[in-house]
């Protein structure tokens, strides 16, 4: 197999990972793509796309990222960032019950199948980032079983809450090791699993450090010049962003450019209309830090869904790693961080932390943002998480 880095002999683990996440292709660069670079470099793996969650919609994305998947199907695995990436193969139909039987089956036969092209002798550690084939231990007993939970899954928009509330269930229940990526997440999980383990996610330090001084590269030639603060935020616009929030800043502070960065998953009516908010739409993971370099402060404008509430935004410490000031609404996670970052629990609260942070960053600010999470990088989450693994 392709791997990414060498890693000491002594490192290294002596088993194969099947690493269960979605699409390598997605939209944005989640931890489950995060982990599995990182994995790559200690130990033989393959990540094994599974379907999505949410239930497609007869909408012309949909229709694309279906003939996508089958074509991925069809062309067999590929190379990816030094991964050998595999797109499992699925029937539709899922409320069949006949048609979960033979999906239950055929996605067995392809993981045996990849099994039988490892390297490894021993059998494989089955590592889920994502619940979708959580009958799979079941039907691979003689591997040990990873899950790697990062989101309250059953509140993602669009999915079948019963259904995924069974998957992340049963992971929950059997996994030989579960790792839950936040604070609220963890005291749920403890309830039923007391032995999970907290693994917030991490952060590419070495990327978004970049951005800490203002002075290096060029200006994003769709990141205009303006005369007052720029308030940044990077991420998909969905369901959970409060777009209303938004436009109350936008609408109260008029000197302030709001530059959003990401797709558009939802209806962005709200910000239609004001002059001082900037959509440039998604960028490349490695482009961000050239826009966040130009952010006077990072937001997290949140609507507290269920979702949000268990949530670990991993923007968080990449704003801090630019040492960038943070303004979010108050959730779990981001409370955290109360003595770093400024949190609010209204709409004049956020307009006025954001006010306060812009006036109180100075350089001593920006160090201690930065060494907040410069040991928190991927390559440590990734690294003691195989230590768990190894000591089963």
């Amino acid at each position: 197999m392709t791997q990414s880095a060498a890693a000491p002999a002594g490192s290294r683990l002596d088993r194969a990972i099947l690493y269960f996440g979605n699409d390598w292709d997605a939209e944005n660069r989640t931890s489950s793509h995060q982990i599995a670079l990182q994995l790559n470099k200690l130990t033989e793996i393959v990540y094994i796309e599974c379907p999505g969650l949410r239930r497609p919609a007869a909408t012309a994305r949909d229709a694309r990222k279906l003939v996508s998947k089958l074509r991925k199907v069809l062309d067999g695995p590929r190379s990816a960032n030094g991964l050998r990436v595999y797109t499992l193969l699925q029937l539709p139909f899922h409320g069949s019950a006949v048609m979960r039987w033979l999906n239950r089956r055929l996605v067995n036969w392809q993981v045996r199948r990849i099994r039988r092209q490892l390297d490894s002798r021993k059998p494989p550690v089955l590592w889920f980032v994502i619940p979708h084939v959580a009958y799979l231990p079941r039907l691979q007993a003689d591997c040990q079983t990873v899950y790697y939970c990062i989101d309250k899954y059953a509140a993602l928009p669009g999915v079948d809450v019963r259904a995924v509330e069974a998957m992340d269930g049963i992971l929950t229940q059997t996994a030989d090791l579960l790792f839950v990526a936040s604070e609220k997440l963890f005291e749920d999980k403890r309830n039923r699993r007391p032995d999970a383990i907290l693994s917030p996610h991490g952060v590419d330090f070495d990327l978004f450090s970049q951005a800490a001084d203002r002075t290096r590269g060029e200006r994003p030639a769709d990141l205009p010049p303006w005369p007052g603060p720029i308030v940044g935020f990077f991420g998909l616009l969905e369901d959970w962003i409060d777009l209303q929030l938004l436009a109350f800043v936008a609408q109260r502070r008029p000197e302030w450019l709001i530059v959003l960065i990401g797709r558009e998953a939802v209806d962005v009516g709200p910000l239609r209309g004001y002059s001082n908010v900037l959509r440039v739409g998604r960028k490349a993971f490695a482009e961000l830090p050239r826009y966040g370099r130009f952010f006077d402060v990072g937001v997290l404008p949140y609507r507290l869904t269920e979702q949000v509430i268990h949530s670990n935004p991993i923007k968080l410490r990449e704003y801090l790693a630019m040492g960038k000031p943070v303004v979010s609404v108050r959730f779990p996670h981001a409370a955290g961080f109360g003595q770093l970052i400024y949190l609010a629990d209204t709409y004049d609260e956020f307009l006025h932390a954001i006010d306060r942070a812009l006036r109180e960053d100075d350089d001593s600010l920006r160090r201690a943002r930065m060494e907040c999470v410069k040991d928190t990088t991927w390559a440590a989450r990734a690294s003691t998480a195989l230590q768990h693994l190894r000591a089963l």
